[in-house]
Order: C-alpha cells, then sequence, then structure tokens
C-alpha cells in the first residue's frame, strides 16, 4: 500500500524497517519460544521503539493524528515479531489515565511519559467471549467509589498491566468501562499458556471488591472531554491537547460509543497484524522458491509453486487494501467503520492462517521447524481468527450493518 504514503513517511518506515531486521528480528524467534515477556522486558522493548512512534503518551496529542503513520510502522513490528507487537499495542490503556481524577493523573503521568505503564484492556470473561453483552463483572457505586467484582480472561498484557480498562456491568444496567489502577486497587492474575503470541503475556484477571474512584467510569468522562464540556483546558498544562484530535474522530465518537470505537481501532490493528504475517511469508516464499533446488531446478519453475504464489499474492494484496481501507475509515470518521473493520480483520484474518500455511508447506521441513519462523508466522496467525471476535461474529457484524438485520436477536 505504499501509494498511501508519501515519501517522508516510506523513508520513515525504511528507517523502522532497518532498526527493526538490526534490533529485534535476529533475537524474536529463540526468545518467542521461552514463552511470556516480563514487564521489565516489555518496557525496555517500549523504551527502545518509542523514537520510532511505538508506546502511547500524551505527545500522541501534541500534533495531528495519522493512523496511517502508525499502522504502517506497527505493520513493520508485526512483521518481526507478533507477541511484541500486541505487547505494545494493547498497551494503548495507558493512555487512558488522562481521563482519570488529578490524583491519578499527576502521579501515572511521569511514568506514562518515558514508556514505565503497561496498560490491559480487560473485556473478555470465561463465559462471554464474542458476547460481551454476556459479561457478569459488576460495578456497583458505594458511595465515591465502584466496587467492581468479576474474573477476566484471557487478557493481553494481563500479568504485567499497570492500568486496566475494564468493561463491566455499570448502575444503569449498561456496559461502561473502568480505569483501575493497580496500585490503588490491586487485583490478582495468573498466567494462561497459548499456541502463539507465545512472547506476549496473556492472564486471567480476578477482581474481588476491588475498589476504584468514582471518577474513573471512563466513558461519560470521555464524551465530556471530547465534546469540550470540560477538563479540556485543565488538561493542556499536561501537554494533552484534544484541539489537535483531528474533528472527524470526534465527530465519529458522537455517532458510535467509545466502546464501538475501541472495537473498530482493535480490529483495525489485528487486520494489519493478518497483512504483516501474509507479506513475511510471502516475502520468504518468494524467495525460497528462487533458490531451493529439485530435479536440477528452482523450485519457483514448477507450476504448482507458481500458482501458490498466485494465491498467496491475491489474499495479500486482498488484505492490504481491507486492512487500510479500514484505518481510513477510523481516520476520516466515517460512521460506517464498524463494519469496514470487520470485514477487514475477518478477512485478513483468515488470509494470515492460508498464506503462512502455503509457506511452511512450500518450505517442506523448514517450514516446521522451530530454528525458523514459519511455524511462529502459522501460529501466531491462528490467533487473529479467535481474537477480538471470531471470524463467523465478524460475518454477523457486518451482515447486521449492511442488512440493518441482527441474526443475534
Amino acid at each position: 500500500m505504499d501509494f498511501m504514503l508519501s515519501e517522508e513517511q516510506k523513508m520513515i518506515r525504511e528507517n523502522i524497517r532497518d532498526f527493526l531486521e538490526k534490533e529485534i528480528a535476529p533475537i524474536a524467534n529463540e526468545r518467542d519460544l521461552r514463552g511470556p515477556l516480563s514487564k521489565e522486558e516489555v518496557v525496555d522493548f517500549t523504551r527502545r521503539l518509542k523514537p520510532f512512534g511505538f508506546g502511547f503518551t500524551p505527545e500522541t496529542f501534541k500534533q495531528e493524528m495519522s493512523l496511517v503513520n502508525y499502522f504502517a510502522s506497527y505493520e513493520e513490528l508485526c512483521r518481526v515479531w507478533c507477541s511484541l507487537a500486541a505487547a505494545i499495542g494493547w498497551s494503548l490503556s495507558s493512555l487512558s489515565i488522562i481521563f482519570a481524577p488529578p490524583q491519578i493523573r499527576e502521579r501515572l503521568l511521569p511514568r506514562l511519559n518515558v514508556g514505565e505503564l503497561l496498560g490491559a484492556f480487560a473485556f473478555t470473561e470465561p463465559n462471554a467471549g464474542s458476547d460481551t453483552r454476556s459479561i457478569q463483572t459488576r460495578a456497583t457505586l458505594d458511595g465515591d467509589h465502584y466496587v467492581l467484582n468479576g474474573t477476566k480472561s484471557w487478557i493481553t498484557n494481563g500479568t504485567i498491566a499497570d492500568i486496566l480498562v475494564v468493561l463491566a456491568i455499570g448502575e444503569s444496567g449498561a456496559r461502561q468501562l473502568f480505569l483501575v489502577d493497580k496500585e490503588l486497587s490491586p487485583f490478582q492474575t495468573r498466567e494462561l499458556p497459548k499456541m502463539g503470541w507465545r512472547a506476549c503475556p496473556t492472564g486471567e484477571i480476578y477482581l474481588d471488591n476491588c475498589h476504584i474512584p468514582r471518577e474513573c467510569n471512563l466513558i461519560p468522562q470521555v464524551l465530556n472531554l471530547f465534546s469540550g464540556k470540560e477538563g479540556g483546558e485543565s488538561l493542556k498544562e499536561y501537554g494533552l491537547d484534544i484541539a489537535k484530535v483531528p474533528p472527524r474522530i470526534i465527530n465519529l465518537l458522537g455517532k458510535i460509543s467509545p466502546l464501538h470505537f475501541l472495537f473498530s481501532y482493535f480490529r483495525t490493528g489485528l487486520a494489519i497484524m493478518g497483512v504483516a504475517l501474509c507479506q513475511t511469508a510471502l516475502d520468504a516464499s518468494v524467495s525460497y522458491a528462487k533458490e531451493r533446488i529439485q530435479f536440477g531446478k528452482p523450485i519457483g519453475r514448477f507450476q504448482l509453486v507458481q500458482n501458490i504464489i498466485y494465491e498467496m499474492l491475491c489474499f495479500t494484496e486482498a488484505s492490504h487494501f481491507l486492512a487500510y481501507h479500514s484505518v481510513e475509515a477510523i481516520n476520516e470518521g466515517d460512521e460506517g467503520v464498524r463494519w469496514i473493520s470487520s470485514l477487514a480483520k475477518g478477512f485478513a484474518s483468515e488470509a494470515a492462517i492460508k498464506v503462512t500455511y502455503d509457506a511452511m508447506q512450500l518450505h517442506g521441513a523448514l517450514g516446521i521447524s522451530e530454528e525458523y519462523p514459519l511455524e511462529r508466522y502459522y501460529r501466531d496467525a491462528r490467533i487473529l481468527t479467535i481474537g477480538d471476535g471470531t471470524t463467523e461474529i465478524q460475518k454477523l457484524i457486518v451482515g447486521r450493518e449492511i442488512l440493518g438485520m441482527s441474526a443475534l436477536g
């Protein structure tokens, strides 16, 4: 999708690619096999990548936001190491402290600014995955505090997060988002082993009478801030100028809820990861088909191999277009972003499985060797069709948005 990038943006992306190939790619395979990254490791990687736009700090609001820039960089990181990309990408929740009460914001902003504050979105539960309306976590108002009770499962960064954004049922019976600061409101966690994203910490979280300030109900705070009702001027002293957020994104928040905005953002990120896995598997396969000699000639000269490359290229290019169409939909405030992001996530996730599978098949025994990254690409791709709504759920979302009829009742 180079045609979407300016020459300056292309140069920035090349610089990121060079850094990642030299500093991250050589260690990714071996480190991924050893399991979840520690908090210290994620912080260290975040700091090293911060000059390239990774990690989330108030600087995000000091200049016009460009999601195309960010996601183009994110694609490069995903091509090298999905586990690290997931850990850094899902730490976006740490930025929620800008909507927190002053006593929390002032204490945590210094850590956020230097990349030391890690976050997690705690939405999924043991009995509520794709069906987020069935969540059982409750937030009960008790004076000046909410009391949270519930269990969250398969939470990216759950075991290392300082900040949680928790999806819970509030006093009105509606889904709300609550900010939980672990230092003030401790919670327990345990690691959950999984097939892909092996180095990305993933945990179960236990909220047992977890007390948080009343002002940590985030959705009202977000809507008030972006509507200009309160908070905008006071935040400027922290370098957080909401006026720098493109009006089209603010308008979008007036058309869809902050929760649906987040879902669209997550699904776009997973679509970008699918694109990255497709592209890196395709690149490896093209190189291998030119170099591998069988029956006296490069295997790339065989018709079946050329057919495999053709199909891999088709799925990769189609995923590119859909994923960056979703990026643009967010950037331009397109209210169709819910179905656009679901379409992109659903297609690119399934494409990543096919393309990485074909790459393994083309490489033969090398494809299943843990000494090479292809089997890691395949395992990482398999995560994408389940996380943040299965492919089947994405199809139902698209159907509902396009037909105006829900299959879920």
